[in-house]
């Protein structure tokens, strides 16, 4: 386990992610995506179908494309709060996804997890990168940690960090 955020955020820890996490981790896919389906009427069984399709597409391009990625869950005080996967490049660390429960967004986790990266990524002269979706709130989360965004793709904005952009 990885302890991240300083004294405010003791309490959050990463831990690399199990089969017996497999549950938990689509839950936390699934609710990050079930409220943008709402207008399409569909019921919650016919909605999470969709999703565990779109999750499992999702696991197999990460899994042919980024192999040795790292998947995360992050705990807080102890109990499941959301995911992180991220691939550790040697010039390169890839946010494929992170991705907290709802209750748990706001809090200042992710500013944290993030953060921990970033001091990483410095202490290695590592560029970080993330794809975020354009209407996300976390674009101005990573505006602020002194991302700047390198690319668009559809709907999606590559957001970039360097060591030198930053100082």
């Amino acid at each position: 386990m990885v302890m991240v955020g300083g004294p405010r955020l003791a309490a959050v820890e990463l831990r690399p992610a199990d089969a017996a996490d497999e549950a938990f981790l689509f839950e936390v896919y699934a609710a990050a995506r079930r409220e943008p389906l709402g207008p399409l009427g569909w019921d919650r069984a016919t909605v999470d179908a969709f999703l565990r399709t779109q999750y499992e597409a999702e696991q197999r391009d990460w899994q042919h494309h980024h192999t040795g990625a790292e998947c995360h869950v992050i705990l807080r005080e102890g109990e499941p709060v959301g995911r992180l996967y991220l691939a550790r490049g040697d010039h390169e660390m890839r946010v494929m996804d992170i991705t907290l429960l709802p209750e748990w967004r706001g809090q200042g986790i992710g500013t944290a997890l993030i953060g921990e990266l970033l001091d990483e990524a410095r202490r290695t002269r590592r560029t970080v990168r993330a794809h975020v979706e354009r209407t996300s709130p976390a674009v101005a989360l990573y505006l602020r940690l002194g991302f700047l965004h390198a690319a668009t793709r559809g709907t999606t904005l590559l957001m970039e960090w360097t060591p030198r952009a930053t100082g």
